[in-house]
């Protein structure tokens, strides 16, 4: 009888702290760095998740308007092993390369941006997630 009630109330705990977990209670993603500036001639930074050890990529986009609820320029990513991987570890918007290493097993970011031939500055934001933690990553460019 004893080892029965053990047994229950170590089934209820466990189901109790699962409970917690699927409805979605997650720990926002901490970033080393969450605003990178690039210079006209372009280069390369690399952004670090601190509190997961992997995460992938959501989209990025150059600008969002509140008022029309719209993206501007909005880039899905693409997947290393093709379309069925669903790694998401890939975003090419054109002058902005972002790739998480090792096929999105990493915690890591690398963020590319080509020349800025043009006299305007760029910007882009690029969305990062791991399950239901979201976070941004801003970018700009001379």
């Amino acid at each position: 009888m004893n080892k029965l009630f053990t047994l229950l109330a170590l089934a209820i705990a466990l189901m109790v702290t699962s409970c917690e977990e699927y409805e979605g209670k997650q720990t926002p993603i901490k970033l080393d760095k969450s605003e990178l500036t690039f210079p006209s001639v372009g280069g390369e930074q690399t952004v670090t998740a601190v509190n997961y050890n992997s995460w992938w990529i959501s989209g990025g986009y150059e600008d969002y308007d509140q008022a029309k609820n719209e993206y501007t320029n909005y880039i899905y990513p693409t997947s290393t092993d093709g379309e069925g991987a669903c790694t998401y570890d890939l975003l090419d918007g054109g002058w902005y390369y972002v790739v998480v290493p090792d096929k999105g097993e990493s915690n890591q970011v690398l963020i590319r941006v080509s020349e800025n031939n043009t006299s305007n500055p760029r910007y882009a934001t690029i969305t990062m997630r791991n399950r239901n933690a979201f976070t941004n990553i801003s970018i700009q460019q001379e």
